[in-house]
């Protein structure tokens, strides 16, 4: 069975994309016992970089999930506009079939720069990618408003990976 995230993961690293891996998948990659159906990321808003990763999710034929174009991420002004006047965290693209979903942070409550500066690099099949730390994620975590069970539980796994990785220090 193909894994789309996983191919949304390599063509985003093959092309160079500066994003860093959050949320669910980063909570898998950091060991917790979760399962997840999408694929979130704080993504470098440089328009090469984002120019870059639009052709990416054009050739993977994802499409936007609301009734703005790609494009529309290019103007700093209107992700603004969306945070600020339709209180949009993310811009969401699903696959064609709608059955996969990339949610890209239009707001994070992490810096993008502070959040690549404290990942942990992980080699996925040979690329070099960029996972929001385990005391990031439970930063993040702990800032969800309401918080969720699986918000909860996820940070209770990640405290005990961090306590487990200390004592073997």
């Amino acid at each position: 069975m193909k894994n789309i995230l996983l191919d949304v993961i390599k063509n985003l690293s093959k092309s160079k994309i500066e994003f860093v891996i959050c949320s669910g998948v980063a909570c898998i990659l950091q060991g917790c016992d979760r399962s997840t159906y999408d694929l979130d990321i704080s993504i470098s808003f440089s328009d090469d970089n984002l120019k870059s990763a639009i052709n990416v999710f054009k050739k993977m034929k994802f499409v936007p999930r609301i009734p703005e174009p790609f494009e529309a991420l290019l103007d700093a002004d209107r992700r603004k506009i969306w945070i600020k006047e339709k209180n949009a965290i993310v811009y969401t693209i699903i696959s064609e079939k709608g059955d996969i979903q990339i949610d890209l942070f239009l707001d994070y409550c992490i810096d993008h720069d502070e959040l690549k500066k404290n990942a942990d690099i992980y080699d996925i099949e040979g690329y070099e990618v960029f996972v929001t730390s385990k005391k990031d994620l439970i930063k993040a975590k702990k800032s969800v408003n309401p918080i969720r069970d699986k918000d909860e539980y996820d940070i209770r796994q990640l405290e005990e990976i961090i306590a487990g990785e200390q004592k073997k220090d």
